[in-house]
C-alpha cells in the first residue's frame, strides 16, 4: 500500500465551540484524552484506518523531539 499522510500539530485550549468546520466534509468533532485514543485503537482496530496505528507512532516520535 502506498499513502500520503499530511499531519498538522497544535496545542490549543480552546472550546470545541470555538471551530468552524466544514460540514460537507466533516460531521463531527470532538476532543479526546491521547492515552484513551491509543488504548481505543488497541482495542478496536476495526474502527479505525489500518495505517492509523503508524500514524499515533509516527506522532509520538515527533512529539518526543519537540
Amino acid at each position: 500500500h502506498k499513502f500520503f499522510w499530511q499531519v498538522f500539530i497544535a496545542r490549543v485550549d480552546l472550546p470545541l465551540s470555538s471551530f468552524t468546520i466544514q460540514t460537507e466534509e466533516v460531521s463531527e468533532i470532538y476532543w479526546v484524552p491521547y492515552a484513551s485514543l491509543r488504548q481505543d485503537v488497541r482495542n478496536n482496530p476495526d474502527k479505525y484506518v489500518p495505517s492509523f496505528p503508524m500514524l499515533l507512532e509516527a506522532m509520538e516520535s515527533y512529539l518526543r523531539i519537540c
